[in-house]
Formats: structure tokens, C-alpha cells, sequence
């Protein structure tokens, strides 16, 4: 359970409720039932959805970082060709008498 919560921590700190809802909704489904599993004192259940929790999150807390990088490299190409750009336009003026 220790390793589930912290799994879905990280994916949480690393904005995967916004960036892969989807995985972390499961993850999140998964944990709740392994609690609830665990109260009813049925521990290879609980074992057996902890797991697959942190499985789920640790997808989610990849995807979520796979969009931040994808973000990161849009931003990047961005900021290239405006750079681009302006050197085109400085290079233009400067060739104009």
C-alpha cells in the first residue's frame, strides 16, 4: 500500500491529474478499492489492486511527463522560429541599401 500511495503522490505532484486523467483516475480507483479490500481484512485482493495502482500511476506520472517535455519542445520551436524570423527580417533590412 506504502508503495501505491507514494506512486500516486509522485503522479499527483506531477500534475497527472490534469495532464493523464484517465491513468490516474484508474490509479486513484485502483487504491481506494485495495483500502477498501484492506478493511475487510483481505490482503492478497488489497496486495493485488496496490499493485496495479501503482502501476497505473506510474503510467499516468510517465504520460504526464512525456506532455510536459512535448509542451517544453512546442515552446522551444516556438522561440526558434520567431528567432528565425527576426533574423531574416534584420538580415533583409541590412541588404537594403
Amino acid at each position: 500500500m506504502a508503495a501505491a500511495s507514494r506512486a500516486l503522490a509522485d503522479a499527483r505532484s506531477a500534475d497527472a491529474p490534469n495532464l493523464a486523467p484517465a491513468d490516474y483516475r484508474a490509479a486513484s480507483q485502483q487504491f481506494d478499492q485495495a483500502r477498501a479490500a484492506e478493511g475487510r481484512q483481505d490482503y492478497d485482493v488489497a496486495a493485488q489492486f496496490a499493485h496495479q495502482s501503482a502501476a497505473d500511476a506510474d503510467l499516468a506520472l510517465a504520460k504526464a511527463k512525456l506532455g510536459k517535455a512535448r509542451a517544453s519542445v512546442d515552446q522551444l520551436r516556438r522561440d526558434n522560429a520567431t528567432l528565425d524570423h527576426d533574423l531574416s527580417e534584420h538580415a533583409t533590412q541590412e541588404s537594403q541599401p
